[in-house]
């Protein structure tokens, strides 16, 4: 099993070679990985302890470098943990007050809307880019803005339940997702992802997307966090086999790089409940629930909480039903073993007549 998992490993540091392993060994590789998410999670912490302890020997007076590490710091916990990023984004706040720096305050309410959209708090974000006057705003700060406007409509449009709204929603999403492609540098991963995520029917861009998160996923470099990005988008257009390989491989990614906000392995889960295979459905399901619990999104549990008693009931009922069987067996097996040990057995030779 080690040497058939160190393989799998080493093929998986490629994109290239993701259609090559079947999804029985990539199966196997994120069960191995999740036993692993203790030791990700520690190192994790290692560097987050490291850039703690830069920020506590940092001079009270140097405002510059306090920003530098709490955006560091901020930027660790982002996928990680909630409630810690929340409280290094009001320091990056209280610190670019100090500054007296309004595109650095601008760019502090970015940063706590993009957490706070994470966490399903639509208001609060909606206060943050309220707050934020977009013409004074760097190149970089400007694009995080337009990217958070899209995904706080998306999000609207997708859990809003007023047909209406749901259809503003998802226009004012686009037009903002318009605006962001435009800010972003041509041909780099925020470029091709924001352009991935265009319907299909879109005016400027007509056609599927599904080329771009496929560009990116098997011609670019990626790191493994953008990697489990662009498979988690690109699985919404597969189904069957194709669709668990992409979850797969986003789930594992997402376990290395401990990360807590997210979807794929959610995904996983359902996919794998539609196929029938409920004790690795509910596996995956529990996981999703305990990793949405550990952050702090309570948008996601809301949403894990919907599916995952049911498929804990069809696990209950296929548990149940493998006890049963494993009686009828056990029962079947004495009673024959008796019938064995009561026929006699005549070893007496033939008589010769």
């Amino acid at each position: 099993m080690k040497t058939i998992s160190s393989t799998l490993l080493f093929l998986l540091l490629t994109a290239t070679t993701y259609g090559s392993v079947s999804n029985d060994s990539l199966m196997k590789v994120l069960k191995l990985e999740l036993s692993k998410k203790s030791i990700y999670d520690r190192q994790k912490n290692i560097e987050i302890n490291k850039l703690k302890s830069s920020l506590a020997a940092c001079s009270p007076s140097d405002h510059k470098e306090q920003y530098i590490l709490c955006t560091s710091l901020y930027n660790e916990y982002f996928n990680f943990q909630y409630d810690s990023a929340y409280v290094y984004t009001r320091r990056l706040l209280s610190i670019s007050n100090r500054m007296h720096d309004m595109p650095r305050q601008y760019d502090s309410k970015i940063k706590l809307g993009l957490i706070l959209i994470s966490s399903g708090m639509f208001k609060e974000t909606f206060d943050c880019l309220n707050d934020v006057n977009s013409k004074l705003l760097t190149d970089d700060s400007k694009l995080l803005y337009y990217e958070l406007k899209y995904r706080v409509y998306k999000a609207l449009s997708e859990y809003n339940s007023d047909t209406f709204y749901s259809r503003y929603d998802a226009a004012e999403s686009v037009k903002y997702l318009d605006t962001a492609i435009t800010l972003a540098k041509p041909n780099s991963f925020e470029h091709l992802i924001d352009i991935a995520q265009l319907p299909a029917n879109h005016a400027g861009l007509p056609g599927p997307k599904y080329k771009y998160y496929e560009y990116l996923l098997y011609k670019r470099n990626l790191t493994p966090h953008q990697v489990a990005m662009v498979a988690t988008g690109l699985s919404s257009y597969y189904y069957g086999e194709n669709k668990l390989k992409l979850l797969l491989i986003a789930a594992i990614n997402d376990v290395r790089t401990s990360t807590k906000e997210t979807l794929a392995i959610f995904r996983l889960g359902k996919e794998l409940d539609k196929k029938g295979d409920i004790v690795n459905a509910y596996t995956f399901l529990q996981e999703a629930m305990n990793n949405a619990q550990f952050y702090g999104s309570r948008l996601h549990k809301v949403e894990i909480a919907s599916v995952l008693p049911y498929v804990a009931a069809k696990k209950l009922l296929v548990t149940e039903k493998e006890k049963n069987q494993m009686v009828i067996y056990l029962f079947s097996a004495f009673i024959i073993s008796v019938i064995i040990v009561h026929i006699p057995i005549n070893l007496t030779p033939f008589r010769q007549f």
